[in-house]
Order: structure tokens, then C-alpha cells, then sequence
């Protein structure tokens, strides 16, 4: 077993946050990052310098650091000949935030493997036949991404795919096919575990009469989102009527934030009546949207009623942020499992919030060091900083060299302590270990 550089741990995880689409605005800061991993400024610099050199990302001056993006013309392949290959990305039309996401993603993805990556867009109905065309035209395609949004493919569809040559994969895909070609795999959320975890997030909340919002249409992942909340909502004892599951016919094209909207509305009545004190949406956005109309009906989000739902979208993370520590999940949960006031600060607020400040005194008292030298000269003081300038004057270079020795040793050695005191308040550090 070999231990993980640290900047190499860094290095990876930056190369991880550059693949987001919010990294093209900012990425985290050098401060960010070291409260992160809880490490000194050393590894930082090195990781983010050798992603720079590697055209990962952009340091600018007197800003932020942000993902790469050079201009460049997606769906122009290269006239030399340089790139490894072309995947084909066949997308839909539609303006979902998780296309983009995984559009930008592919585009990452391409240029760390030195691929092309040609779009195919498609409008409401997708024509396999058209696409596969516009996929085997590219010279040296290594495979295509299909997503095919809320539309299952038929078995004249799946005959298309088996039929060519180069892989597919269908990501972030809904459905479930009894037989699957053998040059197909697909890419899915595990919808069981979301609902599941929905559930269980909401009970240790001090929830137990909750509901459930379908906005979404209706597919093979949705239908086994809302088994797991049911089965799960059983096992903990609360109470989920079959009245409070509300749903509609939603068209594949069909926006969720609006059908979030119209069952919320007709729902209220029943969400009142039921006494419901939580809100399980199938989709974020839906989740989003309903907010304004319990507003609308003198009913207040987070403190009469609780709205949770899944999916990775980057305006829900500005719905409630947290300000400080105290405000951190781990705090919440340590208060719901009715921990010690006294017990929960000294055991877990404090070693977080103490990682960012042991480094930060490491480097005043180095400051320290550095600036002893005019401070012990400007007021005539004795000690080390004026024993170095008075042998400096004189030339008696032993005690020179014996003082630049000490000084640095101290530098090293505090260092050192403030290391590993990291190491003992964040063990994530401590686990990031790899195989030879």
C-alpha cells in the first residue's frame, strides 16, 4: 500500500469539478479548496499549476480560476487528423438543465481522451434510422451517446442499434428492456435508492404523514421510485394514503415545473385535510415550482411543510444555503439524534472548523519568522532576526549558515505539526489511499 500525494488528491478532484458546467463561471478557490482537504498552500498551488500547464483550466489575474474553454467549434472535426476518434452525441431538443450538464460533461470528457464529439440534436421524435446514418458517416467512430429522454425505445429501435458496428450507450435512461443488444449498455439512475432515501431523510426529520408528487411522465425509473417510497414509508411506520400520491397523464415533451404546479393546486385541499407535513416531487424543478403555489396558499416551505426530491440541479442550491458550520447536515443530524449541545460542538463543529484555522496560523507564525529580522533591527531587540543581520555585517558565515538552518528547521517543524493535526481532525485524508 502507497499513500496518495496530496496534490495529486487535489489534483484529481479539480479535474472532477472541471467537468461541471459551473465550473466555466468559477471554480472552487485556493481557500475553498484547503478548507476542503484541510492542507497548506503548498499542494494546492502545485495541483492547480500543473492542471493550468495541462489546459484544464485558466488562472486569470485579479479573478476567479475557471474550466478551460478555448474557442472552438464543437461539430467541426479536425482537418489534421490529430484526435484519437468521434463519438456522436444524440441529444433532444428540449431545454432541461441535465442535458446540458451532460453535453458539457461529454465535451470535458472528449478533450481529456483527445476525441471529437459531433451533436445530433432531435425534436420530439427521435429518428433512429437519421441518426445512426449521421453516426456511421463519421470517420473513425468509436461510439455514440444516446439519450432519449421520457420515450422508451421500440423493438424496431433496439434492432437499429444491434445492427451497427460501433457501441451505444443510452445514459441517463428511463426504461428497462427485457433483452438488450449486445453492443448496447445503459446508463441509469438508481431510482429505488432515491425514493428510498427520500423516505428516510424525511422520517429522521420528525416527519410522518407525507405525500407524493408525480410530474414527471410516467416510465420504468419512475414507477420504481414510487414503489421504493411506498415499501419504505411501510417499513418506517408513516403514513403515505393512497390519495396522497397525486398523479396526471404528462406527454415525454411536457414541462414538469408546470404539471408540479396544476397537482399541487388541485392537491391542497387534500394536503390539508390529510394534515401532510411533506412533499416527495419526482423531479427537482417540479419540486422548485410547487413552492410558489403553497406560498400562494398562506402555506410556508420549511416550516409547515417539508419539499424534498432528487436530481443535480444548480438552482436548488441556492434555495436554502448554509451560512455557517452550525448550519452543516452533520449538525442537524447530530441534534436530531439528540446529541449534547456541549457534545456536538467540541466532537463535531469544532475539529471542521478548527482545519481551516490550524493552517492559517502555520503560515502567520512563518510570516513571523520572515519578518523578525526587521522588527528585532527597527527597535533594537535581541534575538535571532538581529544575531543574523550583525553576523551578515561582520561575515561570519558558520553562524549565518547555523542560523538560516534553525530558522528553517522551525518553518519545517511547524509545518509539520500543523499536517498533522490535520490529519487527526480530517480523516478523509487518512482513508485516500491506493494499490501499487
Amino acid at each position: 500500500m502507497t499513500r496518495t500525494l496530496k496534490y495529486q488528491i487535489i489534483k484529481d478532484w479539480l479535474v472532477d469539478q472541471a467537468a461541471d458546467p459551473a465550473s466555466r463561471k468559477a471554480m472552487p478557490s485556493i481557500r475553498q479548496i484547503r478548507k476542503h482537504f484541510g492542507v497548506s498552500l503548498a499542494p494546492v498551488t502545485r495541483a492547480l499549476q500543473e492542471l493550468e500547464q495541462e489546459g484544464i483550466i485558466e488562472r486569470r489575474q485579479g479573478a476567479s480560476t475557471v474550466a478551460s474553454n478555448r474557442n472552438r467549434t464543437i461539430n467541426k472535426p479536425a482537418e489534421d487528423g490529430t484526435t484519437a476518434g468521434t463519438i456522436v452525441a444524440v441529444i433532444p431538443d428540449y431545454p432541461a438543465e441535465v442535458y446540458w450538464r451532460i453535453c458539457h460533461a461529454m465535451e470535458h470528457q472528449s478533450r481529456m481522451v483527445n476525441h471529437e464529439l459531433q451533436i445530433y440534436k432531435f425534436d420530439h421524435t427521435l429518428d433512429m434510422q437519421d441518426a445512426l446514418r449521421f453516426a456511421s458517416s463519421q470517420k473513425r467512430i468509436h461510439g455514440m451517446v444516446l439519450i432519449s429522454g421520457a420515450s422508451a425505445l421500440d423493438m424496431t429501435q433496439l434492432q437499429q442499434l444491434a445492427d451497427v458496428s460501433f457501441p451505444v450507450t443510452l445514459c441517463d435512461h428511463l426504461f428497462e428492456y427485457d433483452h438488450l443488444p449486445d453492443n448496447v449498455t445503459i446508463l441509469t439512475p438508481d431510482a429505488r435508492l432515491t425514493g428510498e432515501l427520500a423516505v428516510k431523510t424525511l422520517y429522521e426529520m420528525g416527519h410522518r404523514r407525507i405525500a407524493y408528487c408525480r410530474n414527471e411522465p410516467k416510465t420504468d425509473q419512475g414507477d420504481q421510485k414510487l414503489a421504493a417510497t411506498l415499501k419504505t414509508a411501510r417499513q418506517l411506520g408513516i403514513a403515505l394514503d393512497k390519495r396522497a400520491v397525486f398523479s396526471t397523464a404528462i406527454k415525454s415533451w411536457s414541462s414538469s415545473m408546470e404539471a408540479a404546479i396544476d397537482l399541487t393546486r388541485q392537491a391542497i385541499p387534500l394536503i390539508q385535510e390529510l394534515g401532510i407535513t411533506a412533499m416527495s416531487y419526482q423531479s427537482t424543478p417540479g419540486a422548485f415550482a410547487a413552492s410558489q403555489v403553497f406560498y400562494e396558499a398562506g402555506i410556508k416551505v420549511g416550516k409547515d411543510i417539508s419539499v424534498i426530491s432528487g436530481g443535480d440541479y444548480e438552482f436548488a442550491r441556492y434555495a436554502s444555503p448554509s451560512l455557517t458550520v452550525l448550519a452543516s447536515d452533520y449538525v442537524q443530524m447530530a441534534i436530531l439524534k439528540g446529541v449534547p449541545y456541549w457534545k456536538m460542538v467540541f466532537k463535531h463543529v469544532l475539529p471542521n472548523a478548527l482545519l481551516p484555522a490550524i493552517n492559517v496560523v502555520a503560515l502567520t507564525i512563518a510570516w513571523l519568522l520572515g519578518g523578525v529580522v526587521v522588527t528585532e533591527v527597527v527597535f533594537n531587540y535581541p534575538g535571532l532576526g538581529r544575531l543574523v543581520i550583525e553576523s551578515i555585517s561582520n561575515r561570519d558565515l558558520p553562524v549565518v549558515q547555523a542560523l538560516a538552518i534553525i530558522l528553517a528547521s522551525i518553518y519545517v517543524i511547524i509545518n509539520l505539526i500543523a499536517d498533522l493535526l490535520t490529519l487527526m481532525l480530517n480523516p478523509r485524508l487518512k482513508s485516500l489511499q491506493i494499490k501499487k
